[in-house]
């Protein structure tokens, strides 16, 4: 009995010792005080209602990932099919070198890419003037505009229209100009203006090869011909 007694003193006194002293009982947590009032049947059914709305997120998001991938696939291999179709060699190759190929390719038709963006804009001017009072002529488009323009403002109107005054080469294009204009009411300006007792294109600074005077000038005077436009006549190559 003596020995028994003296084995629980040795071993709540190892307790003391060794272990401390008991800890006091914390607190419960909300969680814990929330949970407390469910079951361990209710709580596993929670789990899992939470664990079948992870699966449906992760499901959809991986839906939304392989739509976003299925046009690059389709892509890689139209271009694939495309590079095959020009040298049956690059069937050996894996995508990633074929990809690589055809960007070589690309380099090669981007020049002529910008070239027929150039000839379709070129080709939609050319549509429009032809529907807004220009006439075609001999690989050119006419204008004879009807503003009363000085000659600064006849410039910029030629570049905002890619053209420039007209000068006349040959008595074909005289006639041409004549029949044009016969019905039209007022003058046109022929593009010459005076300068060292000669008469010279506006734009060159060279005597015309040819002239075709009537009696009479439009201006005020022959040193003012160029500044006294009121028809500039316009014209432009394609």
């Amino acid at each position: 009995m003596g020995l028994v007694l003296f084995d629980i003193l040795v071993i709540k006194l190892f307790s003391v010792v060794f272990l401390g002293p008991a800890k006091p009982s914390r607190p419960p947590t909300k969680l814990e005080l929330y949970l407390s009032g469910y079951n361990c049947a209710t709580i596993g059914v929670l789990l899992l209602f939470c664990l079948f709305l992870y699966t449906l997120w992760y499901i959809s998001l991986c839906a939304v990932e392989k739509a976003k991938r299925d046009p690059l696939r389709q892509a890689v291999a139209q271009i694939r099919q495309y590079m095959i179709s020009r040298n049956a060699e690059y069937d050996a190759l894996n995508d990633t070198e074929v990809l690589l190929e055809a960007e070589k390719v690309a380099g090669q038709l981007i020049p002529w890419a910008q070239k027929i963006k150039e000839l379709q804009a070129e080709i939609a001017d050319l549509h429009y003037k032809l529907n807004h009072e220009w006439t075609a002529y001999n690989n050119h488009l006419y204008l004879f505009n009807y503003e009363s323009l000085n000659y600064d403002d006849t410039m910029k109107l030629c570049n905002k229209s890619k053209s420039f005054l007209t000068d006349i080469q040959d008595d074909t294009e005289e006639r041409f100009i004549e029949q044009a204009v016969r019905k039209k009411y007022g003058s046109f300006w022929i593009g010459l203006r005076y300068w060292d007792s000669n008469w010279k294109v506006e734009i060159t600074k060279i005597k015309p090869r040819k002239t075709y005077w009537k009696s009479g000038n439009p201006g005020r005077g022959n040193r003012l011909l160029g500044l006294e436009i009121r028809h500039a006549l316009m014209e432009e190559d394609f």
